[in-house]
C-alpha cells in the first residue's frame, strides 16, 4: 500500500499504479481511518476490494464542484477551519477519466496536460501490447540532450512508427514511411500569401480556380481559409479537382464549337415529302407572297397541310427510317421551313376532298351506332375496343396509309399494282412478288367493319324502324371508309404518274390539269358564287 497503509493491510500486495484511488476512495479512507491518502496514488488489490465493501456509490459525474461538496459534508468535518482546509485541497483535483481499473486525477488548472496525460497512457499501453520498453517523456532541450539520449529517442521512435505503419498499411510499411519522408507540404508564407493575393484580386471564378490549384493539393483547407476568408469547401474542392484533371495552374482548353446549316440536299428532300399530295394540298383559288433574304418577293398558290406541322415532322422522320435517309437535320430546322413556307393548317377538307370529308364523317357516325349497340347489350369493353380501332384508323387513313402505299409492295392493302387491277386484260397488271406481309393497321380497321356489319345484324333492336336506320347507318358508313381507303390509294398513283410526266416533259410540251367537276358544281343549297 502506498503511503501510511491501512489497519487491515497485509502487506503482501504490492501497491499498483494502475489501480489509481479516486477521490471518493480518500475521502472513504480519511473518514473512516482518519489517514490521509493522496488522489490518485496506487494501492494494492485487498485494500481496494476491502474499501469497495464500504462504498454504497460509484463516481458518476466528471467534476466535482466546491460548494456542492461543502454543502454536503459539513457533518463529517470536526471544526470549520479544517473543513475548509480539506475541502481546498479536495477542490484542487478534477475527475478526468473513469475506468473499470479506477479513476485518473490530474489537477484542474491545466486541460492541456490532462489530455496528454491520456495520450501519454495509450501511447504505453500500444507499446507494452507490441512487446516495447515504454519511453519516458522528454523534458529537455533536443538540442542540449546528450547522443545517447538522442539516439535511444530516435530508436525508440523507429520502433514506434513501424508497429504504427504495420497496423495502417500491412505489408507496406517502407513504401508508405518513404512517402511520409518525401511528402512536403510546406510552402514559403510569402509564397501562400502571394498565391491568396492573386486569387482575391482576380473577379473570374476560372482564373481564381487555376490559380488556386496551384496549392490545393499541398496545402489544407484551413490553412489556406486564413489567407482567402470568403474559401468555400466547393471551391477548394473544385481547385483540387481542377489540378488532378488539368494540371496545376493549367488553363481549360476551350474546345470550338462549329454549328453548321442545313445543307441544300437536307432542304431538296424535305421540300420534295412536304409538297407531295400526300402532306400538303393546293388550293383551286387564292395566293401568298414568299419574301426572300434577297428582298425578292414570290407569288405561289395557296396550300393547305393535310395534318399540323409536328405531325408532318414526324411523319418525314418515319419516311427517312424507312427509306435508309440518313443526312436528317434537326427537328427545329425543318419546323422554320414550314414556318417559311407558310401553309394553312387544314381544318375542313370539305369542298377539297370530298372522300376525306365523307369518310370522317362516316367514322363519327359509326361510333354513334357502335354506341347504340352497347346500349342494347354489347357492352362496355367492347364499345371502348371498337372505338379505339376507329379513332386510331381514322389518323392511319388521314396521314399514315399514303405513306404506305407503293407500286409494289408485300402487303397488299398498300400494293397498287394489285389493288388496282380489277381482273379485266385491259386493267389488269402482274405482281412479280407475294403479298405474305400484313399491316396492323389495315387488318384492324377491316375486323372492325365486318364486325360492325354482323352486329347490325345479328343485334336485338327495340323496334323495326330502329332496325332499319340503324343498318342502312352502318352500311352507308363502312362504304364510305371503304371507299376513302380506295382514293388515297388511288391519288398515290395518280400522282406517281404525274411526276413521270413531268420528267419526261418536253421543252415543247405542257401539263393541264382539270378537274371543273370540283371547282364549279355548287356543294350546298342556294351556295353562293363567291364560294
Amino acid at each position: 500500500m502506498a503511503g501510511a497503509p491501512l489497519p487491515n493491510c497485509s502487506k503482501k500486495h504490492k501497491a499498483s499504479t494502475y489501480n489509481s484511488i479516486s477521490l471518493l476512495q480518500s475521502y472513504e479512507i480519511w473518514k473512516q481511518y482518519k489517514i490521509v491518502v493522496p488522489v490518485g496514488a496506487g494501492f494494492c488489490r485487498q485494500c481496494r476490494g476491502d474499501l469497495n465493501v464500504h462504498l454504497t456509490e460509484k463516481v458518476q459525474p466528471d467534476t466535482i464542484e466546491t460548494s456542492s461538496s461543502v454543502e454536503n459534508e459539513n457533518q463529517h468535518f470536526g471544526g470549520e477551519s479544517q473543513k475548509e482546509t480539506e475541502l481546498d485541497e479536495i477542490s484542487e483535483f478534477t475527475l478526468s477519466q473513469t475506468s473499470d481499473a479506477g479513476s485518473i486525477w490530474l489537477p484542474s488548472g491545466s486541460q492541456e496536460s490532462d489530455s496528454c496525460n491520456l495520450k501519454r497512457k495509450a501511447l504505453d499501453n500500444f507499446i507494452s501490447i507490441c512487446g516495447a520498453s515504454s519511453v519516458k517523456t522528454l523534458s529537455s532541450d533536443w538540442n542540449a540532450c546528450s547522443e545517447r539520449t538522442k539516439r535511444d529517442y530516435i530508436l525508440k521512435t523507429k520502433k514506434i512508427l513501424a508497429e504504427v505503419l504495420s497496423v495502417l498499411a500491412p505489408g507496406q510499411q517502407e513504401h508508405v514511411l518513404e512517402a511520409v519522408i518525401k511528402y512536403d507540404d510546406n510552402f514559403e508564407p510569402q509564397f501562400l500569401e502571394d498565391v491568396a493575393a492573386s486569387y482575391m484580386s482576380s473577379v473570374d471564378w476560372g482564373t481564381q480556380r487555376q490559380i488556386l490549384s496551384i496549392v490545393a493539393n499541398k496545402v489544407s483547407y484551413c490553412k489556406m481559409k486564413n489567407l482567402i476568408p470568403n474559401l468555400s469547401h466547393y471551391k477548394f474542392g473544385a481547385a483540387r479537382k481542377h489540378a488532378s484533371s488539368v494540371g496545376q495552374g493549367q488553363q481549360v482548353p476551350n474546345e470550338g464549337r462549329t454549328r453548321e446549316g442545313i445543307t441544300n440536299a437536307q432542304i431538296s428532300h424535305f421540300l420534295d415529302f412536304i409538297t407531295s399530295p400526300a402532306i400538303m394540298t393546293d388550293l383551286p383559288y387564292g395566293e401568298s407572297n414568299l419574301k426572300l433574304s434577297t428582298g425578292d418577293v414570290i407569288t405561289v398558290p395557296k396550300i393547305i397541310l393535310n395534318s399540323i406541322r409536328s405531325h408532318v415532322i414526324d411523319q418525314y422522320f418515319s419516311y427517312c427510317d424507312e427509306t435508309l435517309f440518313q443526312d436528317k437535320a434537326s427537328y427545329s430546322s425543318y419546323m422554320r421551313i414550314l414556318h417559311s413556307v407558310g401553309p394553312t393548317v387544314r381544318r375542313s377538307m370539305k369542298g377539297l376532298d370530298n372522300y376525306a370529308a365523307d369518310g370522317s364523317k362516316a367514322i363519327e357516325t359509326l361510333q354513334k351506332a357502335v354506341e347504340l349497340f352497347c346500349r342494347l347489350g354489347k357492352g362496355k369493353c367492347w364499345l371502348d375496343n371498337i372505338c379505339r380501332v376507329l379513332s386510331t384508323s381514322k389518323q392511319y387513313l388521314k396521314l399514315e396509309y399514303k405513306m404506305h402505299v407503293m407500286k409494289d409492295s408485300e402487303v397488299a392493302d398498300h400494293c397498287c399494282r394489285y389493288a388496282l387491277s380489277d381482273g379485266s386484260e385491259d386493267y389488269s397488271s402482274t405482281c412479280n412478288h407475294f403479298h405474305s406481309n400484313s399491316c396492323r393497321q389495315c387488318a384492324e380497321l377491316h375486323r372492325v367493319l365486318i364486325s360492325l356489319v354482323e352486329t347490325s345484324e345479328q343485334i336485338e333492336y327495340e323496334n323495326e324502324n330502329q332496325k332499319d336506320d340503324t343498318k342502312y347507318i352502318v352500311s352507308e358508313g363502312v362504304r364510305a371508309v371503304q371507299e376513302w381507303k380506295k382514293h388515297v390509294l388511288r391519288t398515290v398513283n395518280q400522282n406517281d404518274a404525274r411526276k413521270d410526266i413531268l420528267e419526261n416533259l418536253e421543252d415543247h410540251e405542257i401539263l393541264l390539269e382539270r378537274d371543273w367537276a370540283m371547282k364549279f358544281i355548287p356543294m350546298q343549297y342556294r351556295e353562293s358564287q363567291s364560294n
